[in-house]
């Protein structure tokens, strides 16, 4: 039998191989990779390159698509499969491994939905609050979510924040955990003496909840006991206020008229980021980004301080992707042909109206042309993806392959 030569890409270095992979940061792309030939394939099981870079999810009036950093400010797009029944639905948040948190019928059916494996969880539409001497039962609206670790792995847990219908005077945030895969919420906790909560991330073995005064509400939440039926206890929750420090006025940076519109909890480096978005009000543009690490010192009586100190604008070599629940930090040097950076999604619809989930389908407008990257670097900011005009049903939402 005659045996067809090896092509000559085939004996490729290993590590030029490698170095072809990390120039095609797309997923889409990058799956085809190992299909060229078994030499390839192979390779990429023994050595994995770096992970790929996350991607738009957005729901267009011609079917869903992903959106893809590619190389400087490009970007690819590709058409995405998403289910029929999960194309009108109010999308919230993401995970690793291609998790998408989403509410199908806007405000309620919440779930959880694999885009790669069409695996499909439920999440709690109902929860039980201890108002006074009294508990009330509620429908919830989930407003961000995240997770202690993947759904599949035994224990996870999932961390949120939640309006509920409960009486005026208790009808605020409130910030809930529950067992991955269960649709029954397991513990809420009413987000008193705070301000409104910004965002949730999971950092340290801890959630992490935001405020807008700048007060982090730390939860470490697990499994009641193994095999405990959905039980979660929250072994503590600490209110840690954090100071400004040594931080430039928006003034002197020449932020005279932009005020603070959003802000996001990123890890990166196992420190915790906390990221400004700027704009002239809450329906405006993105203008600027500042970003700020935290610096934890312990003081000579055995006292912590905790403060916000800012990064420059290179963001030491970081590319920073924000979504409310869903941000995620990565090392430019890992992308040749990248560079550091925050980027963004449109988020100003949710946040300057909160109950746009409760409208008829042909009232709500959620504004899905703001997506882009900041540079801290003149033109600060650049649009990434042609404007698909708004949507009856889902801002844009990361997706993490």
């Amino acid at each position: 039998m005659d045996v067809s030569p090896a092509p000559p890409w085939a004996e490729l270095p290993d590590a030029v191989l490698l170095g072809i992979v990390r120039r095609i940061p797309c997923a889409f792309d990058r799956a085809h990779v190992g299909e060229i030939c078994r030499s390839w394939r192979r390779t990429l099981l023994q050595i994995p390159p770096p992970r790929p870079l996350p991607g738009i999810l957005l729901l267009t009036p011609h079917g869903p698509t992903l959106s893809f950093v590619v190389a400087g400010d490009a970007w690819c797009t590709h058409p995405a499969f998403v289910p029929e029944a999960f194309r009108r639905a109010r999308y919230f948040g993401s995970y690793d491994d291609s998790w998408l948190f989403l509410a199908v019928g806007q405000d309620n059916g919440h779930a959880l939905f694999n885009l790669t494996d069409s695996q499909e969880e439920e999440l709690p539409n109902w929860g039980t609050f201890q108002l006074h001497d009294r508990e009330l039962g509620a429908e919830i609206l989930l407003v961000a979510a995240t997770l202690s670790s993947s759904p599949n792995v035994h224990g996870s847990v999932a961390g949120g924040i939640l309006t509920a219908d409960l009486p005026p005077a208790n009808s605020m945030e409130h910030i809930a955990f529950w067992r991955t895969g269960s649709d029954v919420m397991s513990k809420a906790i009413r987000a008193s003496g705070v301000g409104p909560l910004e965002d949730v991330t999971y950092h340290d073995e801890a959630f992490h909840f935001l405020t807008l005064d700048d007060i982090i509400v730390v939860c470490r939440a697990s499994m009641a006991e193994p095999g405990s039926p959905g039980k979660i206890v929250v072994v503590d929750e600490v209110h840690v206020s954090i100071e400004l420090g040594n931080i430039a006025p928006r003034d002197e940076l020449g932020y005279r008229d932009l005020r603070i519109v959003a802000s996001y909890l990123v890890e990166s480096r196992n420190d915790l980021l906390m990221v400004e978005k700027l704009a002239p009000n809450l329906l405006s543009p993105a203008s600027a980004f500042r970003v700020f690490q935290m610096i934890k010192e312990r003081l000579h009586d055995g006292q912590v301080r905790y403060s916000w100190e800012e990064l420059t604008t290179k963001l030491d070599g970081r590319m920073l992707f924000v979504g409310q629940g869903c941000s995620r930090s990565y090392e430019a040097a890992n992308y040749p042909g990248l560079d550091a950076g925050v980027y963004f999604l449109d988020d100003r619809s949710t946040r300057h109206d909160p109950k746009i989930p409760f409208q008829e389908a042909r009232a709500r407008r959620y504004l899905c042309s703001d997506n882009g990257k900041w540079s801290g670097t003149p033109p600060q900011i650049k649009l990434c993806v042609p404007d698909p005009g708004p949507s009856n049903h889902s801002p844009p939402v990361w997706f993490f392959p």
